[in-house]
């Protein structure tokens, strides 16, 4: 007995990415962030089957050395250092 594929792809992985004004309103910096998510992701120069929803942060907390780093979800992001 043989089984029939089912027609219908597979919706797509949903992704938050997290990026500061200077990323999303330059196009060279935007490229190249596109580009490390999708190596991630494994999908190399394609985004089918991923939906990336870019979001700027907006919340900023300034460390002892004075500077700024972006909040998500009452955590810091880190940049390393």
């Amino acid at each position: 007995m043989h089984a029939d594929l089912n027609p219908q792809p597979l919706p797509p992985r949903a992704t938050r990415v997290y990026a500061s004004h200077e990323v999303l309103y330059d196009l060279d910096k935007f490229q190249s962030a596109l580009k490390s998510i999708l190596d991630r992701a494994g999908h190399n120069n394609c985004t089918s089957g991923l939906q990336l929803d870019w979001i700027q942060f907006e919340q900023f907390y300034i460390d002892d050395k004075l500077d700024a780093r972006p909040v998500l979800d009452q955590r810091s992001i880190g940049f390393g250092g």
